[in-house]
């Protein structure tokens, strides 16, 4: 299961993937004036049953069908708002793929307030009675579909945080569904015993070759450019699924200082190959 990124205190949380259905009752008049074409026959001791509402066919991308959100302002006694949240996750129609990523999104963002309620709000009361500065603490999320076929959805999501100081944080929460709404694990992806050393010795060696681009940053950003370290510090399920190949995603402070902020790395399939499950090209 993906991990859930905490944003302040970095831990991770199981999520329990749940489905739920509806069905509504209630039939529309049937048409008076035009009696044969009526095709439902009723009695008098027989309710009409309206058919269920018709799904998206398998093998179909997911249609985007809102977001499930949690804006909110908490105060200190004498009413001053001294932390609010700005959350949302996706929401998605589709039939039961989709059912079952919603149910991942709805208890993701329950931790992520759950997160605020238990450990940020109760800092920044603190920090507000006890008269620091920038005592406003505030958990927002944003979140960017990559890709979105009848095959895979991958979605990256991450969240930010304000609990004073001089600049906030963030954590990335990058996921990945397959055809059946079934969250896309590192077990799923690689075929290596070792898929941390493996993607890490490809990293460090475009690294020192000067051919991964990002964005200005040169190898010298890096706290070190040594196999290991990037290997010890890369979560192998921070990834996401692209066309070209794999984008893998280092969590800010990671292996570099927060200027950097969280250094990706797309990776190619032929680069990968051997590696990687070629299922998910």
């Amino acid at each position: 299961m993906k991990k859930y990124i905490s944003i302040l205190l970095m831990l991770a949380l199981s999520l329990t993937l749940m489905a739920s259905c509806g069905r509504n009752e209630e039939e529309p008049p049937a048409d008076e004036g035009n009696p044969a074409e009526d095709t439902q026959q009723t009695t008098e001791n027989e309710e009409p049953q309206e058919p269920d509402e018709p799904e998206m066919p398998e093998g179909q991308p997911l249609t985007l069908d809102g977001t499930f959100e949690h804006d909110r302002e908490y105060t200190a006694d004498d009413g001053t708002v001294v932390f609010d949240t700005i959350l949302g996750f996706p929401k998605f129609s589709g039939g039961e793929r989709a059912e079952k990523i919603n149910s991942y999104m709805k208890e993701l963002l329950d931790n992520a307030v759950a997160d605020g309620e238990n450990n940020i709000y109760p800092d920044a009361l603190t920090a507000y009675e006890e008269g620091w500065p920038n005592s406003h603490y505030g958990l927002s999320s944003g979140w960017d579909i990559i890709v979105n076929t009848e095959k895979l959805l991958s979605v990256e999501m991450h969240l930010s945080s304000y609990t004073g100081g001089a600049h906030g944080n963030n954590g990335f929460i990058p996921v990945n569904f397959d055809s059946e709404g079934e969250l896309i694990t590192h077990e799923d992806l690689y075929i290596t015993s070792d898929p941390a050393k493996a993607v890490a010795e490809i990293i460090t060696d475009k690294l020192k070759k000067g051919e991964t681009d990002l964005a200005g940053l040169g190898a010298e950003m890096f706290y070190s450019t040594e196999t290991q370290d990037f290997a010890e510090y890369l979560d192998p399920d921070d990834f996401i699924l692209t066309g070209e190949g794999v984008k893998i995603i280092y969590q800010p402070y990671a292996i570099a200082p927060f200027a950097a902020g969280a250094p990706t790395f797309l990776l190619t399939w032929e680069e990968l190959d051997g590696i990687a499950n070629n299922e998910w090209k």
